[in-house]
């Protein structure tokens, strides 16, 4: 397995760290509550206007300073009057103020300590930068950057094994400040990748060896910040109930890591094991939590338990069973197309297949109503039922693994019963957790449609009220926890990742239901804690496992307080909800819908048009809108509106070429009426004769006016556009105004707002009108960054 950082004269050494804590001393913090400050000078310009081209002008200043830094530090290598590391890391550790509070001694030694320990669990390297040196081999470059006595390559460099004082500084401020989110940290790693994408630009005009340091040792630490800013975030969410919402702010430089390591994940995700969903692996990937996350060891861990495993995505007419290719849910039988018999599933420990079903009593069910829960001690063999209470265990599977069906002895309208063996595992268990019933979808929904709806409307309900819920997974259930130790706590962390469990729908409602006391299924009917098995692997495992986790909000434990009691119930908003859908199925159509509502609240809407039309009078955030998600048709006010969370599993189109929704939360947001979403878009109006055509040739100066044209200049710039008029409208009814649109931050005007699943794109809505004054919804329209935006300027837009 890929080593951790160690401590040696080439990385650090608690001596050093103890020194680096006595420099930093300030008096002036004695005498208050802070232990320590930490913040970045980030370039910062003084804002006194906010002028349509402020953005611009701001950025072009910044981005000027941040040369002016890297070719500075260019001209200090190039000197070489000191030790070129010791250049690198004076100069880097300017960019940041960080002032400890006076300690004793003792104190000292064991705040040092404790910080070493942090960086100890830290990978040794970060994954390698591609193409840094061109033509050129590491043979080639000069001995002495390599260690003593090693073959040349990317994990002996000094630089790259070398932690910097300000890394250092970075852990003892954790320590001190008992791992407070604040914003100094995420500003240094923001600010570090805008000198690392300077350093590739010019780097590229002059390469040299000293340029491939520079690169090299912002990377490494760069890599190492976001690594400790995620565990900061990842741990004071568990300890404080902070929430999620700093978790869904992405970091800056998505794009460019992917140009630095994307050969490299790509070669990594080729040697994922067979066995691996990268459907699951896609759902993490497509997280905003994922930007800086080093995955080498997540993929070791995995591979350690499932390496031999027989792959169950895809088992072709010949050849071996495969896994699936991430691009096409459609073809992944984990997901859906398995010829599953409903109740196939047995407790083999207990039983040899061959068991007898339980089926309800009807009446006991009736009486009780939809939130019945199976009593575990009722006489007679029927399953019983009494109210879900705090004594009650819910249970959430994956039907797929057999141990879906429904209560009633009916087989010809889905009635399977229980196997009898379930019903003992389930209810030996919630015993041994002090409880009273289990509550588990086959036994507890019945197949009547009525019936059904009734229990679906206290599905909220039942997993917040619960005592605990239970997660059951084959892949889980394999993990022997009869000797736990941290090696086990980080399998059952990366398996819970990209287990079936995890991307389904409903089990995506449950668990955020269930998150104040999560249990996971192990091997031999064995239960464990999620919250100690996250605890341990954050007190004590790799850090890089650890904080993979960020990307399932749904089941990080929150603390119960008065500033996060919705979060603690399990409620999210819209985007967040249509978020954490984006990538995750139901198996009944039209589910999708009840999900999204349920996960706002307790109402249910089954169709689209039911579900916005509740919303009237409510915001939704517009970035939330911007995707190729289908609209709604032939509904007056709801053009705008997406039908649906997600993409149709069943869409066999290559889901790369999609692009999904993200949350939105930080852009402004537009009322819901009943004519249409009234919003205030950074937007260019024009009135044309020939459609969007003539309207981007007049946008673009294109010298030439005609369609041609246009379409050359988007094939030039993998523009995706709706340059045909809106489907149903006849050329008669072709729209005389075209709006073209970017969401706003809600921080203030005219800050745009990007696409965080698209960094390298500007993704503007396209819309069309009439007369000026109501619009109707086209489209979007993706051109690589940097469209031209003078002219536009905030207006107040009626979408129908």
């Amino acid at each position: 397995m890929l080593h951790s950082l160690e401590e040696s004269e080439s990385t650090f050494t608690q001596g050093g760290v103890e020194n680096i804590f006595r420099e930093q001393f300030c008096a002036s913090l004695e005498s208050v509550s802070q232990h320590s400050t930490f913040y970045t000078l980030a370039f910062r310009y003084p804002i006194t206007s906010f002028g349509e081209m402020r953005p611009k002008i701001y950025g072009s200043l910044r981005r000027g300073k941040v040369r002016e830094w890297c070719t500075s530090l260019h001209s200090k290598l190039k000197d070489g009057r000191e030790p070129l590391l010791d250049i690198l890391d004076s100069t880097y550790a300017n960019l940041i103020r960080n002032h400890f509070s006076a300690q004793t001694s003792d104190e000292i030694r064991e705040i040092s300590k404790a910080a070493c320990a942090m960086l100890t669990r830290l990978p040794a390297v970060a994954p390698e930068m591609q193409g840094l040196l061109g033509s050129k081999s590491y043979a080639k470059l000069p001995s002495q950057m390599f260690l003593d006595d090693c073959t040349p390559k990317w994990e002996t460099l000094r630089v790259a094994r070398y932690v910097s004082r300000t890394i250092i500084s970075t852990a003892l401020h954790m320590q001190l400040s008992n791992l407070q989110l604040g914003t100094g940290l995420a500003e240094l790693i923001n600010l570090t990748m805008l000198l690392l994408e300077s350093a590739v630009e010019i780097s590229t005009e002059e390469p040299s060896d000293d340029w491939f340091l520079i690169k090299a040792f912002l990377w490494t630490s760069w890599q190492r910040a976001a690594t400790l800013h995620h565990y900061q975030v990842l741990e004071t969410t568990l300890r404080l109930g902070i929430g999620n919402d700093s978790t869904r702010a992405p970091l800056q430089g998505s794009q460019t890591i992917r140009d630095l390591v994307g050969n490299a994940e790509v070669d990594l995700a080729s040697q994922m094991p067979q066995y691996m969903c990268k459907w699951a692996f896609r759902l993490l990937r497509n997280d905003v939590s994922y930007t800086g996350q080093d995955l080498r060891r997540f993929f070791e861990r995995f591979s350690l338990s499932f390496g031999s495993h027989t792959a169950r995505c895809m088992t072709p007419s010949t050849g071996s069973p495969t896994s699936c290719d991430g691009l096409y849910p459609s073809k992944c039988l984990r997901l859906g197309g398995l010829d599953i018999q409903d109740q196939s599933a047995h407790d083999y420990k207990d039983c040899d297949g061959h068991c007898f079903a339980l089926y309800w009593n009807k009446d006991s069910w009736i009486k009780v109503g939809g939130g019945a829960a199976v009593l575990i001690d009722s006489p007679g063999a029927e399953l019983k039922y009494c109210e879900v209470s705090a004594q009650t265990m819910a249970v959430s599977h994956v039907w797929s693994h057999g141990q879906g069906g429904r209560p009633e002895n009916d087989s010809s309208n889905g009635g399977t019963g229980l196997n009898s063996c379930l019903n003992k595992r389930f209810s030996l268990i919630a015993r041994h957790h002090g409880c009273n019933s289990y509550w588990l979808d086959t036994a507890c929904i019945p197949s009547n449609h009525q019936l059904r709806r009734e229990a679906i409307a206290n599905i909220n309900r039942i997993f917040a009220v619960s005592k605990l819920t239970l997660v059951c997974d084959k892949d889980l259930m394999t993990i022997d926890i009869s000797k736990p130790d941290t090696a086990t706590m980080e399998l059952i962390l990366v398996t819970t990742l990209v287990c079936d469990w995890n991307v389904r729908a409903w089990t995506l409602l449950e668990a955020l239901r269930a998150r104040h006391n999560i249990h996971i299924l192990c091997k031999d009917n064995h239960t464990i804690g999620l919250k100690e098995v996250l605890n341990e692997v954050l007190d004590r495992g790799c850090i890089d496992i650890a904080v993979s986790f960020l990307s399932a909000q749904h089941v990080l434990p929150f603390v119960n307080n008065r500033y996060n009691e919705e979060k603690f119930t399990g409620f999210v908003s819209m985007s967040v909800a249509a978020d954490l859908l984006s990538h995750r199925h139901a198996s009944r159509p039209g589910d999708e819908i009840v999900i999204w509502d349920l996960l706002m609240g307790d109402d249910i809407s089954t169709r689209a048009e039911q579900f916005w039309r509740a919303k009237e009078g409510g915001q939704v955030r517009l970035g939330l809108l911007v995707s190729d998600l289908p609209r709604i048709s032939g509904v007056n006010g709801l053009g705008w509106a997406p039908l649906r969370p997600n993409f149709p599993q069943q869409l066999w189109i290559n889901h790369d070429t999609l692009l999904y929704s993200y949350g939105g939360d930080s852009t402004v947001a537009g009322l819901i009426t009943r004519g249409g979403l009234d919003a205030n878009w950074f937007a260019h109006k024009v009135q044309v004769k020939a459609g969007i055509t003539s309207f981007l040739a007049q946008k673009l100066n294109l010298a030439s006016k005609t369609r041609f044209a246009v379409v050359q200049w988007l094939a030039s710039t993998s523009i995706e556009t709706p340059l045909q008029p809106h489907s149903g409208q006849s050329k008669s009814r072709r729209h005389k105004w075209h709006a073209l649109l970017l969401p706003q931050r809600s921080g203030g005007p005219y800050d745009v707002a990007g696409h965080p699943r698209r960094p390298q794109k500007d993704i503007f809505v396209v819309v069309g009108s009439h007369d000026g004054q109501v619009w109707t919804w086209l489209g979007l329209l993706q051109v690589k960054k940097g469209f031209p935006l003078e002219g536009f300027k905030e207006q107040r837009f009626l979408i129908e």
